[in-house]
């Protein structure tokens, strides 16, 4: 099956992940740091390019760019060339460094940008090598909290998206700072891994040229299931089980509620689907979204959305 072609939207917002080949180093001594981050930064001010954020894992490049004119994949050729013939001639070898393809998502700015920041400065974090982000110096984290500046480096859009959402300059930074929610892990976890190629709100999905949007799969009941059984801590089995936990009915009326809402299904089709009975269903919806209203709100399910 032929791999879909690259998503390149003049100006757009790329969360980017590249994989080192069969997991390994992708470092030799700090040198090499500095190295690719020189290399990131000749390459983005050719592409007349900015990166919002960076950060280096021993096996993993995580990047979020906002393009120009040149596209993403081009940007990414030019920089995992150079570095991986530089890498060769240390090893003196001519292996494969770089995975075959990277992951690339388009992200829209307004609802994901900060949160996506958020998440590749987390990075280190998650993968136990440090207890938080500001003790990695393998990322652009301090360029956030020591205002150290860089032509190619663009900070501002992400405070003022922030600054747009009500936040101060200390807010924001405690925001950047802070460990990113289980829903928003999993949500960049599934774009890394390729799962989603376009992660946006409705009228951004909207907005795009029509060439994008052609051919974007319908979000289906089952995938809605899982995606919300993922983001509440619990699987899509136990939602289908007997079970008449509390926690497990919320996350069948979030089901049905946002199903309905997004034409997925009918609240019919819903109960039909959990084995339940459509009238106690439509009474669970009422009962949970007096009880927890901030979850019964398209925008609070930003990753839901149908995506590319």
């Amino acid at each position: 099956m032929p791999r879909p072609p690259r998503i390149h939207l003049v100006g757009g917002t790329y969360y980017v992940l590249q994989l080192s080949s069969r997991h390994q180093p992708l470092f030799t001594t700090d040198n090499d740091y500095e190295y690719l981050e020189q290399l990131l930064a000749k390459s983005l001010v050719q592409a007349q390019a900015h990166a919002h954020a960076y950060c280096w894992l021993p096996h993993a490049l995580h990047l979020a760019i906002r393009t120009c004119q040149t596209p993403v994949s081009r940007i990414m050729q030019g920089l995992t060339g150079s570095y991986a013939r530089h890498l060769n001639r240390l090893r003196r070898d001519a292996g494969h460094v770089f995975s075959s393809r990277f992951h690339s998502t388009l992200v829209d700015p307004t609802q994901w940008l900060p949160e996506l920041v958020r998440y590749i400065h987390y990075a280190p974090v998650q993968a136990q090598l440090a207890e938080n982000p500001n003790t990695y110096p393998q990322s652009s984290y301090p360029r956030f909290t020591r205002s150290r500046a860089a032509q190619w480096i663009d900070s501002d859009a992400v405070f003022s998206i922030l600054e747009a959402r009500g936040m101060g300059r200390a807010q924001a930074c405690e925001f950047l700072a802070a460990p990113p929610p289980v829903r928003e892990l999993q949500v960049f976890a599934d774009a890394g891994r390729g799962h989603n190629r376009i992660l946006g709100s409705t009228e951004f999905l909207e907005s795009l040229p029509r060439s994008l949007r052609r051919g974007r799969p319908r979000l289906t009941l089952d995938t809605l299931t899982d995606l919300v059984a993922r983001g509440q801590g619990t699987t899509k089995s136990d939602l289908h089980s007997h079970s008449r936990q509390r926690d497990l009915a919320l996350c069948r009326s979030l089901v049905a509620w946002h199903a309905i809402e997004r034409r997925v299904a009918t609240l019919t089709e819903v109960a039909r689907y959990f084995s339940r009975d459509a009238s106690t269903l439509s009474k669970a919806i009422i009962r949970h979204r007096q009880m927890h209203p901030e979850l019964f709100q398209l925008n609070a399910w930003r990753h839901l959305v149908p995506i590319a």
